[in-house]
C-alpha cells in the first residue's frame, strides 16, 4: 500500500509543493520519498529537521494500521504488535506539531522499526 504525501515547498524541492510516495527510512533514520509528480529530483530524503508533514504520515499510517494488511504496509512502517485500543482511538487527535513525537515514542517502545533509533 503507498502511501502518497503533499510536501510543502522548501529548498529540498526545489520550492516547489510536491506529491511524494513514502518508500521508507534509511539507516540515518530519513524518510526516503519518490516523485508521483514526474519532476525532478526524483527520490529525496527528509530527515527530523526538515520541513515534512509528519501529521499526515502519522494519519496515513493510523488509516492503514487499522484497514490494511499488515504484509501490504512497507516494512519500516508494519506493526510489530497491536496497538492498544487507547492509542487507536488517540491517533486521529494528535496535532501536526506533536506527530513525530508520536512516531518517535511509537518506534521507541517497539510498535513499528520505523523511528525505533531515535
Amino acid at each position: 500500500m503507498e502511501i502518497i504525501l503533499q510536501i510543502p515547498p522548501q529548498p529540498l524541492t526545489l520550492n516547489e509543493a510536491r506529491s511524494m510516495t513514502v518508500l521508507g527510512m534509511d539507516f540515518q533514520n530519513a524518510i526516503i520519498t519518490e516523485a508521483r509528480d514526474g519532476k525532478l529530483p526524483a527520490q529525496i530524503r527528509f530527515t527530523e529537521n526538515d520541513p515534512f508533514p509528519w501529521g499526515q504520515l502519522l494519519q496515513k499510517l493510523a488509516v492503514l494500521w487499522q484497514l490494511s494488511q499488515n504484509d501490504a504496509i512497507s516494512k519500516d512502517f508494519r506493526l510489530k504488535n497491536k496497538l492498544p485500543q487507547q492509542i487507536v482511538d488517540l491517533l486521529p487527535q494528535v496535532a501536526e506539531k506533536d506527530s513525530l513525537n508520536v512516531l518517535k515514542q511509537l518506534g521507541s517502545a517497539g510498535f513499528i522499526c520505523a523511528f525505533s533509533k531515535f
